[in-house]
């Protein structure tokens, strides 16, 4: 998981953000559990979109386990 971060040059709190989608979390929950605003979960999911060249969650979370060869407790 740490490469993939690194080869997309995701931050750490982008890292955060895609544990939390790959462990299937809304952005609500995301939110809450990162003590952070809505429009914040929003913002960085946009930027990891954008870095990473996908269009929805289940791309993003097909690429992580693609690009590292993992499963979902890898998480």
């Amino acid at each position: 998981f740490e490469a993939f971060c690194l080869k997309f040059d995701v931050s750490p709190r982008e890292t955060d953000i895609i544990r939390e989608i790959c462990n299937g979390l809304s952005n609500k929950e995301i939110a809450d559990r990162l003590f952070i605003s809505l429009q914040t979960v929003k913002d960085h999911t946009h930027r990891i979109y954008i870095k990473t060249n996908v269009r929805s969650r289940v791309q993003l979370i097909n690429l992580v386990k693609e690009e590292g060869n993992l499963s979902s407790k890898n998480f």
